[in-house]
């Protein structure tokens, strides 16, 4: 696969009020008639917008402002002139933004000596490193507020630098808990967007010694709004791992209800606060718990987006799970006209959104087509998942689509496509220890259907398959992705209903 630029990748991922600020930014800091920076910048923007990025045609055409032998540097230069361009541009989208621009503002006045100025503005940084629970901003600005205090200690009692020291001893232990959370939390996520969920032992006892953690058996160790929001997350991924929806459920609830009391937190952490109103209402589906769901839909959709990033987050958090809702609902029409939003969201953020997402996304739709029985748009969805370069990213969608694959191709009477495609499933599965009850159950049926000219022997097959499939008592298997559309499209077969009359119930 051939590897994008590094230059083209940081220029395609500014938005356009950032282009042009670069550009604003360029002009007034680079001396000199002929900015070699900004034409090189114009013409990897430009090339990059056609789909035409060649380096090699870029330094012929710029060689007469930027020499073979500068080119290099001028590129190098360009790359790091951008980020400082960004920085400035960005200073004060955030909190920690910020205080990290005040600390410098501190270090230059007590470089001049004039350092009762520079404690004031620390007092400052402080209170508010303290609102906002930025332990580590708070650590760093004790520590300056240590030197300040041996600076001016005519005026800075003993007991206030003794205090001082102790509250950055404490600041540190504060720190070193929120690590802490966060190492057990890495080992779940890790797990999470590999398997989604567990469908065997070996998994489940891999994730029960994660959470045996004495830091996880109660909330008191939580003592800061971090490790408070950690406790509930992990416990809350655990189990949706081991399959306890409602646990899960809970603790979502538990991480929303925080931000609610901490309203500035909410406001400073606006994605983090959105991905979990996300996460809640993916409990409130899976528990088919839907009485909530259109309030809840309703905040995402009221959070007005100060960046195109909150923007992506909201398109992937409202439009997905607004889908979703139409389906459980039994509302297809309304389903159907998301689409072309979903498709405009998905080309405009794609390279935004977090890769398990966007499988989510083009599986739903997948879904959707797929009860409504319009099986050729159905398989253009699942060949984005099936083509798409995904590594090991929510494995149950890839391997859900590959069998819904099947489906869909023996629907389309692609038979001469089925035989080769479930040899090279069976093998993809059963080499990747993902080939389970449910797989195995789902390639018999469509073997016997191909084979079966005596539509007796046909309806008797979707009998003993729908019987099979339903004595799958295994937790893991039951909530296995793809299962209940599997079960839909056999009772619709059996009875000569269409798959939207077997979801009405």
């Amino acid at each position: 696969m051939h590897t994008k630029d590094e230059l083209l990748l940081l220029i395609e991922s500014l938005n356009q009020t950032e282009k042009r600020y670069f550009k604003i930014f360029a002009k007034r800091h680079v001396i000199g008639k002929s900015n070699a920076y900004l034409d090189l910048f114009e013409a990897a923007e430009n090339a990059g917008k056609k789909g035409n990025y060649n380096e090699d045609i870029i330094r012929k055409q710029l060689i007469k402002v930027i020499p073979s032998g500068s080119f290099a540097v001028i590129k190098h230069y360009l790359y790091n002139l951008i980020l400082r361009s960004m920085r400035a541009y960005h200073e004060n989208d955030t909190v920690s933004h910020t205080l990290t621009q005040r600390m410098i503002d501190v270090e230059f006045l007590m470089q001049k000596g004039l350092f009762e100025k520079a404690l004031k503005i620390v007092a400052a940084i402080k209170s508010t490193a303290r609102t906002y629970n930025r332990n580590y901003i708070l650590l760093e600005v004790l520590s300056l507020q240590r030197r300040l205090m041996r600076h001016t200690l005519a005026k800075s009692t003993e007991a206030n630098l003794i205090a001082s020291s102790e509250e950055e001893i404490l600041s540190l232990q504060k720190i070193t808990t929120e690590l802490q959370f966060h190492h057990i939390y890495d080992q779940l996520y890790v797990m999470l967007q590999k398997y989604y969920q567990f469908r065997d032992e070996k998994l489940l006892n891999k994730v029960q010694k994660i959470i045996k953690n004495p830091l996880l058996n109660n909330q008191d160790a939580a003592t800061t709004f971090e490790s408070i929001m950690m406790f509930h997350l992990i416990h809350a991924d655990h189990a949706h791992l081991t399959g306890d929806a409602q646990k899960a459920k809970f603790h979502r609830q538990q991480i929303i209800n925080t931000y609610e009391q901490h309203p500035k937190m909410k406001e400073d952490e606006s994605l983090r606060y959105l991905n979990s109103l996300n996460n809640y209402l993916a409990s409130c589906f899976q528990l088919n718990d839907l009485a909530e769901i259109g309030d809840v839909l309703q905040k995402i959709k009221s959070v007005i987006p100060a960046n195109q990033e909150e923007e992506a987050q909201i398109f992937k958090s409202s439009t997905y799970l607004e889908l979703l809702y139409y389906m459980q609902t039994n509302r297809f029409d309304d389903a159907k006209k998301l689409v072309p939003a979903i498709a405009s969201g998905i080309k405009k953020f794609g390279k935004s959104l977090h890769k398990g997402r966007l499988l989510t996304l083009y599986y739903n739709v997948a879904v959707l087509f797929f009860v409504l029985e319009s099986f050729d748009d159905c398989l253009s969805w699942i060949n984005e998942i099936i083509f798409g370069e995904w590594e090991t990213i929510r494995q149950d969608i890839q391997d859900s689509a590959k069998i819904l694959q099947i489906i869909v191709h023996y629907e389309l009477q692609n038979f001469e496509l089925l035989d080769s495609l479930m040899r090279s499933t069976h093998r993809h599965l059963k080499g990747t220890n993902r080939l389970y009850d449910l797989e195995t159950a789902l390639m018999q049926l469509i073997k016997k259907l191909m084979r079966s000219a005596d539509k007796k022997e046909r309806t008797a097959a979707i009998q003993a398959a729908i019987v099979k499939v339903n004595k799958l008592t295994g937790k893991y298997d039951q909530g296995a992705t793809g299962i209940e559309e599997l079960l839909l499209w056999m009772q619709s077969r059996l009875t000569q209903k269409s798959i939207t009359d077997c979801m009405i119930k």
